[in-house]
Formats: C-alpha cells, structure tokens, sequence
C-alpha cells in the first residue's frame, strides 16, 4: 500500500522565473513511479502516493526529478496527505475570521527550527503580521488594513531558512483534494 503525499515546490512560476507546466510535471512524476499523481495551481502542489515511508528520500528524488527535468534545482517541502489534512481540522487560524481584510499564510519550512530560530521567528510578530511556529509550520494571521506585509514574504531569506508559502485556502483545498482521494 502506498502512502499519499503533498508536494509544495519552493519558488517555481514566480516571475516569468523556473517555469515548470504542472501538466508535463504530473506526466514526469508518473513516469518515474509517482503514483496517482495530480497538480494543483501552478505554484506547485502536488498530490500524489509513493510506496517509501522515508520522507527525506522521496523529496530528494522529486528534487533530482526537476533538476534532471528543467535544468535547475528546487526544494522539495513534503507533507502526508493526514498531515495536512490534521492542520486543516486543527484550524490553527480559527481565532480570527478570514477573508478580504485578513489573510491566513502556512510557511512550510524545510526543516523544523530550533527552539531560538521559533523564538525568533515569533518575535517578528507585529501589529500587522502575527506569526506562530508550529512543528515545520510558520502560522501567519496578516490583517491587511494595518499596513504591508513584510514577514510573509521576507521569512527565509530574513532567518536563512528553506520553506515555501501558501495561502490558508490553499491549504484547505488540498485538504480536501487529500480527503476526497480516501
């Protein structure tokens, strides 16, 4: 029995930048033993089932994959399908209501921080941008009237970490992608 998986591409179809057509993507994973896979929105989420358990070496080849592919690197942030599926149930944002004037963003991070990275990551909260570390999650609560987003966007480069960001519907569609496949 295989185990189902999320892929988040870090930095792909950002400007005109590291192009990748999510359907000639869905046919590469397919072909190099990607089971069932299926793309969501060209920022690059992909769900899809593999017979490893051993999370690291399935991100390694999906990287090597698209290195091999395209002709540059991307990192490879990988959740179970019940992983994601758990965040969504959770509602780590259900303490504000979402929509027009605040918006829910998930960093999946590469790696978990350390205790100081989380620490120091959760100072950067401000009037405008709430951030929480959850596990190898950055939670951000952005209530758009009360200024620019700064730390959404500037998250890695500003504390050197390797993730990828989603917006909280994002999310929540691939939840149910996620649930509708079993």
């Amino acid at each position: 029995m295989n185990e189902r998986y999320v892929a988040f591409l870090r930095a792909i179809n950002v400007g005109g930048h590291r192009i990748i057509k999510m359907a000639d993507l869905k046919a590469a994973m397919l072909e190099a033993g990607f089971a069932n896979a299926q793309t969501y929105i060209a920022s690059g989420n992909v769900l899809f089932e593999h017979p490893s358990l051993d999370q690291a070496a399935i991100a390694s080849a999906l990287e090597q994959l698209i290195a091999a592919r395209y002709g540059f690197s991307v990192e490879v942030m990988l959740r179970t399908h019940a992983e994601i599926r758990d965040m969504v149930d959770r509602n780590p944002f259900g303490h504000v209501q979402l929509g027009k004037e605040v918006t829910g963003y998930v960093t999946l991070l590469y790696h978990a921080p350390t205790a100081a990275t989380s620490r120091a990551i959760e100072a950067l909260s401000n009037d405008v941008e709430t951030l929480v570390v959850r596990g190898s999650e950055v939670l951000t609560t952005y209530y758009r009237a009360r200024g620019k987003t700064e730390q959404v966007t500037g998250l890695e480069k500003k504390l050197k970490l390797v993730g990828t960001t989603r917006n909280w519907n994002t999310i929540v569609k691939l939840a149910g992608m996620a649930r509708a496949e079993g």
